[in-house]
């Protein structure tokens, strides 16, 4: 299958005000159910899924498709650790060359700001040491020379539980549906704006401790 990233993504649409990054429930509805209840760890920056259920591996699949549109193509290093952490060794070399490959053709912009969130998920198979998810995901860039610019993607990820964590041992990005325009109030949807409201905000780590 096509992968999309997302500079230069053909689902790529202008955006307005605000940018909205919703907890998925899967994660907050693990908070009571365990003596350490929290399905995401935190290990050098990276969120790790350590709950060994459905709801924990939803939790882990969204936390590593978020952190990887933010760092893929802005923050190399945390993306080498991000897959050094969380996706199986067999499947970290393909996952790294069509990242590379996608940033070389697609580089991100000079000074550009970059949020990203998964906005909604749900486990397709799950048996007792593998799950399959699909999670629709939202990145939004803009920078001075760039309007606000939004891109949805739709992810396939396949993960086992190996070593006290859910590791990604497959991935592949699809055709995802695309919101319409946005409403915009009184020029909120310029570079500016979003500057002045939204800088300095990062994305949520999904239920981490």
């Amino acid at each position: 299958m096509r992968r999309r990233w997302i500079f230069g993504s053909l689902v790529a649409a202008p955006v307005a005000a605000a940018v909205f990054a919703v907890a998925l429930a899967a994660g907050e509805a693990t908070v009571h159910s365990t003596a350490d209840p929290s399905p995401i760890h935190l290990e050098e920056g990276i969120p790790v899924g350590v709950l060994h259920t459905p709801a924990g591996a939803l939790a882990a699949g969204a936390n590593y498709m978020a952190v990887e549109r933010r760092s893929a193509a802005t923050a190399p290093a945390e993306f080498r650790r991000l897959l050094a952490l969380t996706w199986a060794p067999s499947a970290r070399t393909a996952e790294l060359d069509a990242a590379q490959q996608a940033v070389r053709q697609a580089p991100a912009p000079q000074g550009v700001h970059l949020l990203t969130a998964v906005v909604a998920g749900r486990v397709e198979q799950y048996r007792s040491d593998t799950a399959r998810l699909e999670l629709w995901s939202e990145a939004v860039y803009w920078s001075a020379a760039i309007a606000p610019t939004q891109t949805w993607s739709l992810d396939e990820v396949s993960l086992r539980w190996s070593d006290g964590r859910w590791q990604v041992s497959a991935h592949a990005i699809v055709e995802a549906p695309v919101p319409g325009w946005a409403t915009v109030y009184h020029g909120n949807d310029t570079s500016l704006a979003f500057d002045e409201t939204l800088g300095g905000m990062s994305a949520p780590y999904y239920g981490a401790r």
